[in-house]
């Protein structure tokens, strides 16, 4: 390539050629700046010396180029987003859900399928719906002041509620047959906290009223429900017990799952929890509220979502659930 065609085949590829285009072609390993610099070796004079000063001339300006392109590639890599200080973010998410809520909202998604409506009610009872209503006369244990925390001076709402049971005769009071209810809540109690009981807690409460019910109703739907929480492994008996307000009683027990049946705080020693009370609303419960005994049946169960929560996710000691200190939590 003569020199003339030399200096305007590089202007032509400066005007029309990329930046990367343009090094690559001239000062590749076979570009043509390359083959002009073997061709000034065979000059000879004054034209030789024209020709290698624009030969260095075109290189000056490609290795300008050049290092431009090199030094964008580090700035880019260097170079970090706009963040704009002062735009205002929303509040990010602190954590997950607590035990209780996340098992709540399980069990009212697992009994909505089954056709059960999640019913609230206040935690400032009645000692009419939190004890008279349920078969639970004024001589009863229950109602003594070392379990009940009363409110003084406080109208027909003169307690704090001890179980979500109160809610079934606010549910009851409605006569409507067939009836399909859970409730969830806190329940007070004035008792004296340790590993596993507390004087605040939450429970769970199930209610059935319906024609042509048995107990066989009642057994099945506990044993669904602990398969649901704890899967198919879960060691499950059924135990007598007294309840004033259902007829025949029963209390749900579970396999420790902290110690797994050897001795722990958690179990009391026994290798079996206590989970649940259930059995067959009584027949005074009903006819307080005016039901057909002889035609209509009611199944009830109950159970305490803290209990379950701290075992179904690993906590030992109950009252983390209500405390804030982490160490204590994961201690």
């Amino acid at each position: 390539m003569k020199i003339s065609e030399l200096k305007k085949a590089f202007q032509d590829d400066l005007e029309t050629l990329s930046a990367e285009d343009l090094v690559r072609k001239w000062l590749g390993s076979d570009g043509y700046l390359k083959k002009g610099f073997l061709e000034l070796k065979r000059l000879e004079g004054s034209s030789k010396k024209e020709v290698g000063e624009i030969l260095n001339s075109i290189k000056e300006k490609l290795e300008s180029i050049k290092q431009e392109l090199d030094n964008q590639k580090i700035l880019s890599k260097l170079r970090l987003p706009f963040i704009d200080c002062s735009f205002k973010f929303g509040y990010p998410a602190l954590g997950e859900l607590h035990p209780v809520t996340q098992l709540e909202w399980e069990l009212a998604d697992f009994f909505s399928r089954l056709g059960f409506e999640v019913i609230d009610g206040p935690e400032l009872e009645s000692s009419y719906n939190n004890f008279d209503a349920l078969n639970i006369p004024a001589h009863h244990p229950a109602r003594d002041m070392q379990d009940t925390f009363y409110i003084a001076n406080a109208g027909q709402a003169d307690l704090l509620r001890t179980h979500t049971s109160s809610i079934q005769a606010r549910i009851l009071s409605s006569g409507k047959v067939p009836i399909k209810a859970i409730c969830f809540g806190k329940v007070y109690r004035n008792e004296t906290e340790d590993a596993s009981h507390q004087a605040m807690f939450h429970q769970f409460e199930l209610l059935w009223v319906d024609t042509k019910l048995g107990l066989g109703h009642l057994l099945t739907l506990i044993e669904e429900t602990v398969k649901f929480l704890f899967g198919d492994g879960a060691q499950l008996r059924f135990v007598p017990k007294y309840y004033p307000y259902t007829e025949p009683s029963l209390g749900v027990q579970v396999r420790c799952f902290e110690c797994r049946g050897s001795d722990c705080s958690f179990c009391g020693g026994s290798s079996f929890l206590t989970i649940a009370g259930a059995g067959v609303v009584h027949r005074n419960v009903l006819l307080q509220f005016s039901y057909d005994i002889n035609s209509v049946v009611g199944l009830a169960f109950g159970f305490g979502t803290s209990r379950l929560a701290a075992n179904k996710v690993g906590i030992k000691k109950l009252r983390s659930l209500y405390e804030g200190d982490v160490f204590d939590f994961i201690s």
